[in-house]
């Protein structure tokens, strides 16, 4: 009797177990779904300079604007979209992304001066308002080299003025009148006898003319002593 009695006992402990385990599965109820979560309403438009809470632990460059967002209620970041700029800069975070120190932390950087426009995504538990928020930010200085934000002035579209196209007045084609042509002097004649300083010369132009005068001064004197003989011998 004693080992039937042992036989009919153990598929009945082996049943308690059983329905033990059932009822430990049937508590737990199925596995956990991420929660929806959206930025903060409060900290849509958020600038990194204009935000009120400033800290210098975001890891950004001095050239950055950090930021640092949170998952309030102890709970962590399964995913997470960011937005800056009407979605002009966008970040998308997953597994592996978040803290330090844990995954309830996010840490992204953007130029200067981007806008906080948009935020949504999911946590592994509820938050208490359904919502993310922005922690602080870490606001950089803009770059020496940033080009000014106002463009430059464009210049003016009408084309300078045209020299004017007439050709310069040409000279007269008349040649210069020339002065009249006169005759060359004729070198006043100089007489014999004289230089062109009016002096006498003594070369051959007088020496004719003192000849005849000789001759004749001699001919009358011999004439004169001829008659007087003459008168003489009568």
């Amino acid at each position: 009797m004693r080992p039937a009695l042992v036989r009919s006992r153990m598929p009945r402990a082996l049943a308690i177990t059983t329905m033990a385990a059932a009822a430990v599965l049937l508590a737990a109820g199925p596995a956990l779904a991420d929660e929806a979560v959206t930025l903060n309403p409060a900290h849509v438009g958020a600038t990194a300079a204009g935000f009120p809470n400033h800290d210098d632990d975001c890891g950004n460059g001095p050239n950055e604007d950090g930021w640092h967002f949170i998952a309030p209620g102890n709970v962590n970041f399964t995913s997470l979209h960011l937005e800056f700029n009407n979605g002009a800069i966008v970040f998308d975070l997953g597994p592996g992304d978040f803290g330090p120190p844990d995954d309830s932390h996010a840490f992204v950087s953007t130029p200067v001066g981007a806008v906080l426009t948009a935020g949504s995504g999911t946590t592994d538990a509820a938050t208490p308002q359904g919502t993310f928020n922005l922690s602080h930010t870490c606001p950089g200085t803009p770059p020496t080299s940033q080009p000014p934000t106002t463009p430059p002035t464009t210049p003016p579209t009408t084309p300078p003025t045209s020299p004017p196209t007439s050709p310069p007045t040409s000279p007269p084609t008349s040649p210069p009148t020339s002065p009249p042509t006169s005759p060359p002097t004729a070198p006043p004649s100089t007489p014999p006898g004289t230089s062109d300083g009016n002096l006498p010369q003594t070369g051959g132009g007088s020496l004719p003319i003192l000849l005849g005068i000789g001759i004749a001064l001699l001919s009358s004197g011999i004439a004169v002593a001829i008659a007087t003989r003459s008168r003489t011998t009568e």
